[in-house]
Parts: structure tokens; C-alpha cells; sequence
């Protein structure tokens, strides 16, 4: 097997603006809007290795897509564009270096590469000693991503770790993984149990670089075009991960490539982090940290306030975004359940919204949906598109 040019590996998250693989969030059409608007790199959401080992490669001639489907109930659980080879990530949850290299070599076909998710906090990815739990276990973590690098040479091999309170676990734990011989690794700015509430700790930064003999990336409480110039002032990061901050504006990306302003912001100032960190304190319910496994989803007037401020009051022009969202979830025949999830996460910090952020709450069609965007005609169209693929998978509603 032809490996990547060690150039191309080494260079890969250079300056790259990245998708968090975020749950529920990160399927088809959410990645296609985000690459269309600027995004470099998407990680697909994270895919448990033992359920993808179930699944068999559908090529779906009538909507172009490539449909990774179980053998015994026929349920869609990831698909992919052909057009996303080049620039997608699978995020994967495995506990074992064997369900990972099995799981990988399913896909490996549509992607250019894997990372192992070693920073989700959740039940769902923590139990069987996956996400973070592989926080506490740098030699399972290594063997893993080990096997991973061995087996998938033409692919690049990463990891998305979090912080840790003890400063010798932690630089273990980046040594375990370098040892690896992965190409990069990621790391979320937040305390292994810490969720969105807690600011991210962006002067950690310098403290990382110095553990680092590879390219990183980083990730939490980056937002905007703004908060995107102050880190790349800092040479020492390879790349920039968003997560919230492209659900709020899937443009950020490009805007922050067209912002030809010059903060002139040499060095990260101690009080650049600590404005930050006073913003973002307490921004997110905890209730909606509770039900986030649930269909509901609520309106975070908090996190609104928050990135106003950050935007300096300037509204996002979001419905357009929205709309476009839209076609792309009908042309690829998304769940409705899904789109619907999706477009109320990007209108929740919308606070101008509330009354149409409401009515999305209620909706239980496409046809609803739709119109709430004067979008009729646009259903119409799309939906005989749809109606014509014959697709009869089920759609994995567990997300």
C-alpha cells in the first residue's frame, strides 16, 4: 500500500481551520455547508468502532453518496460524498487496537484519515474504557493509535486528547502518544471531566508546545474571525479547531480568511485570555448539559449574550445559512429528526430568533420546516429529487 508523501503528512493541519467532530452535529449535510464556507478539514461525528464493524459499503448511485449500512437491520449509520476523500476525518471510538483496525479498514476507501477520540466526556463514548477514559490509560491509547499508524500508512493517524490536572499525567500522556508515531494530535483546552461551561484554557498553549514534537491543533473557545487572528499570532499552533463557534456561523471560517484587518496582537496577552475567560464563565445552562442525549433543545440567551459581545454586537446574517443547510440535508436525503436538531443548535445563540427558533421546536415535517423559510417551492423540488432515490435505509435515529 502507497503511503502519503511524508510532506503531506507532516504539513496536513498547517494552518488549517478544522470541524470538531461534535455528535448529532457533524453528518453529511453540516460538513458540506462548513467546507463550502471555508472549512479546511471535517472530522465526520465520532463512529463507535464496534458498531461500524457492522456495517457494509453501499455505493448510492441515485444521490452520489457512499452509504456505510448494518448487515442485519439495513440502518444508515455514517455517509459520506466522494467529493469529502481529500479533506474528510473519521472520528472513531474503540477501546481495542483490533475493533479500530477492523472498523478503519471499512472506510478507509472514503476518507483521509482517522483519529481516535480520547476527550469525550460522555457516558455513551466513556463506557468500555473509550473517549476519555483512554485519558487514564496512555498505554492502551498508544497501542491503538500504534496499530492504526502500522496498518493505515496512506492515511494520516491522530488523536484528540484533553487536559489534565496533574501536570506529570499529562506529559505522559503526549509522550505515549507521540511514541505512537500518529502524524498529529489535537487537544480540547478543557479539564478531562470539564464541559462547555468552564472556560477553555487557552494559556495552556505555551505550556503544550513545549511537550509537542509534532504538529497540534487546538480546540475550545474559538468563535470568531477575532479570536482565530490572536491564535494564529501564536506560531506554535498547526491548526485551529472549531466546534460551537461554526454552529453559530458556518461562514467563520471564511471570514476569518477574508478579515484583512491587523489586531497587531504579537504575543498572546494574559489579559486577552482572562477577557475570554470572564465572557464565557457560566454561559451554558447546565440543564441543557443534562438532556444533551435528548431530542429537546433550548435557547442559550447566556452563550447568545457571549458571542454578541464577541461579534461586537453584529449580527450574524444566519438564515441564509440556514436555507442553504437545508437544501443540502434534502438533496442527501437526511433524517428529518437530524436537520431539524441541527438548524435549531445553529439558531440557539441566535437570540433575534427566539420566536422562529419556537415554531422550529413544534415542526414535525420537512414540509413545516420548509415553510418557516419560505422555502415551499424549494421543498417541492428537492423532495421529488428525493422521493426518486428509492432509498430504503433506515436512518440511525440514536444520534
Amino acid at each position: 500500500m502507497e503511503s502519503i508523501p511524508s510532506s503531506l503528512k507532516a504539513n496536513f493541519i498547517k494552518d488549517k481551520l478544522i470541524l470538531a467532530p461534535m455528535v448529532r452535529i457533524n453528518t453529511l449535510p453540516f460538513r458540506e455547508l462548513v467546507y463550502a464556507h471555508g472549512c479546511d478539514i471535517t472530522f465526520t461525528e465520532e463512529i463507535v468502532a464496534k458498531k461500524l464493524v457492522q456495517c457494509v459499503r453501499v455505493v448510492n448511485d441515485k444521490i452520489n453518496t457512499i452509504d456505510y449500512v448494518t448487515k442485519t437491520d439495513n440502518i444508515l449509520v455514517l455517509r459520506i460524498l466522494p467529493s469529502e476523500k481529500n479533506h474528510l476525518v473519521l472520528q472513531l471510538g474503540a477501546s481495542n487496537p483490533d475493533d479500530a483496525v477492523k472498523a478503519a479498514k471499512i472506510v478507509k476507501d472514503d476518507i483521509i484519515g482517522i483519529d481516535l477520540n480520547m476527550g469525550c466526556p460522555k457516558h455513551f463514548s466513556t463506557h468500555g474504557n473509550m473517549g476519555n477514559a483512554l485519558l487514564g490509560l496512555p498505554q492502551l491509547a498508544k497501542d491503538i493509535l500504534t496499530n492504526l499508524v502500522n496498518n493505515f500508512p496512506d492515511k494520516v493517524i491522530s488523536c484528540k486528547i484533553r487536559l489534565l490536572n496533574e501536570k506529570e499525567k499529562f506529559e505522559n500522556l503526549v509522550k505515549m502518544i507521540q511514541e505512537s508515531g500518529i502524524d498529529y494530535f489535537t487537544v480540547h483546552l478543557r479539564y478531562k471531566d470539564q464541559n462547555s461551561k468552564y472556560p477553555a484554557k487557552w494559556e495552556e498553549i505555551e505550556n503544550i508546545s513545549k511537550l509537542a514534537k509534532i504538529p497540534f491543533a487546538v480546540n475550545g473557545d474559538i468563535f470568531t474571525p477575532r479570536d482565530l487572528q490572536i491564535l494564529t499570532k501564536k506560531k506554535i499552533i498547526s491548526g485551529y479547531m472549531l466546534g460551537r463557534g461554526a454552529i453559530h456561523n458556518p461562514n467563520v471560517f471564511n471570514e476569518f480568511k477574508e478579515l484583512h484587518e491587523d489586531l497587531n496582537v504579537v504575543e498572546f496577552q494574559k489579559d486577552e485570555n482572562e477577557k475570554v475567560n470572564t465572557i464565557l464563565d457560566k454561559e451554558t445552562p447546565n440543564k441543557e448539559e443534562e438532556n444533551k442525549d435528548k431530542d429537546t433543545v433550548q435557547m442559550s440567551t447566556k452563550l447568545s449574550k457571549a458571542l454578541e459581545r464577541r461579534y461586537n454586537n453584529k449580527k450574524v446574517d444566519i438564515i441564509p445559512l440556514i436555507k442553504e443547510f437545508l437544501t443540502i440535508c434534502m438533496k442527501y436525503d437526511n433524517n428529518f429528526g437530524n436537520s431539524k436538531y441541527i438548524t435549531l443548535y445553529v439558531l440557539k445563540t441566535h437570540r433575534h430568533l427566539n420566536e422562529l427558533f419556537k415554531k422550529i421546536q413544534n415542526c414535525k415535517s420537512y414540509t413545516e420546516l420548509f415553510s418557516y423559510f419560505d422555502m415551499t417551492k424549494d421543498y417541492e423540488a428537492c423532495s421529488t429529487l428525493s422521493k426518486e432515490s428509492d432509498i430504503n435505509t433506515k436512518h440511525n435515529n440514536n444520534k
